[in-house]
C-alpha cells in the first residue's frame, strides 16, 4: 500500500511539473505590460559629493524612480509612456540663535533638488522565450527640475524657489523581463535610463542600472 502512494506521488510530481514546464508567457499583441523600478546612480548626487568638502556639505537624496507603461503594438513592438521622479538635498549646518532654547547651536540649511519627467518610448522585444523577455528602445520627452533653499533657522528665513528652462529627456536601454507568472515578473535595463539636456547644451545621464517590478494586464 505504502508504495502506490509513492509511486503516485511521484506520478503526480511528474505530471505537475510537466505543465508547468508547457507554460508559455510569451508576450502577445495588445497586452499592456507596467512596470515600477528604481535607477543607480543619481548622477547628480554622485558628483556633489565628488566636488564638496564632505567635512562641511551633506548630500542625501532618493531616485530616480522610474514607471513605464507599455502597450504591445504587435508581438514585437511596445509604444509607451515613461515617467521618473528624483529627489537630492545639499545641506550643512551654521550656527544660529535658538529662539525656544534662548542659546546659540547648529542650524540645518540647504538645497533641496526635485526632477519630474515624461516621456514616449519605442521599445523592440527581439528575443522572446516562454518566460524570458529581451528588449531595446529610446524614449524623448521633458520635463521640470526645481530648486528651493530652506533653513531650519528660528532666526533666518530662506524661502526661494528657482526652475531651470524646461530641459529634454532622452533614454535609450536594453532590457530583460523574467515572468514567474503570467501576470507577475521582474526586469531590468541597462543604459541611459534616464538623461537631461539642459541649456541645450549639458547632457546629464543617469539611472545607468535599474530594476523593478513587471505586471502584465
Amino acid at each position: 500500500m505504502m508504495r502506490k502512494h509513492i509511486l503516485f506521488i511521484l506520478l503526480y510530481c511528474s505530471i505537475a511539473s510537466s505543465t508547468l514546464a508547457q507554460k508559455d508567457y510569451r508576450l502577445q499583441k495588445n497586452q499592456v505590460l507596467i512596470t515600477a523600478g528604481y535607477g543607480f546612480p543619481s548622477v547628480l548626487r554622485f558628483v556633489l559629493k565628488l566636488k564638496t568638502n564632505r567635512e562641511d556639505f551633506f548630500i542625501k537624496g532618493a531616485g530616480p524612480f522610474i514607471f513605464k507603461a507599455e502597450y504591445m503594438a504587435s508581438k514585437r513592438i511596445g509604444v509607451g509612456l515613461n515617467a521618473s521622479y528624483n529627489y537630492s538635498v545639499l545641506y550643512w549646518y551654521d550656527t544660529g540663535y535658538d529662539t525656544i532654547q534662548k542659546n546659540y547651536h547648529d542650524f540645518e540649511f540647504g538645497i533641496q533638488g526635485r526632477e519630474l519627467s515624461g516621456a514616449i518610448r519605442v521599445n523592440y522585444h527581439f528575443l522572446q522565450k516562454s518566460k524570458f523577455d529581451m528588449y531595446g528602445g529610446i524614449g524623448i520627452g521633458t520635463g521640470i527640475i526645481n530648486l528651493h533653499s530652506y533653513s531650519k533657522a528660528h532666526t533666518v528665513n530662506i524661502n526661494l524657489d528657482y526652475e531651470l528652462p524646461r530641459p529634454y529627456y532622452f533614454d535609450a536601454t536594453v532590457g530583460a523581463r523574467y515572468f514567474f507568472t503570467k501576470n507577475i515578473g521582474l526586469y531590468s535595463e541597462l543604459g541611459l535610463g534616464k538623461s537631461w539636456l539642459l541649456y541645450k547644451k549639458y547632457f546629464v545621464p543617469e539611472a545607468i542600472i535599474q530594476g523593478g517590478l513587471s505586471l502584465r494586464l
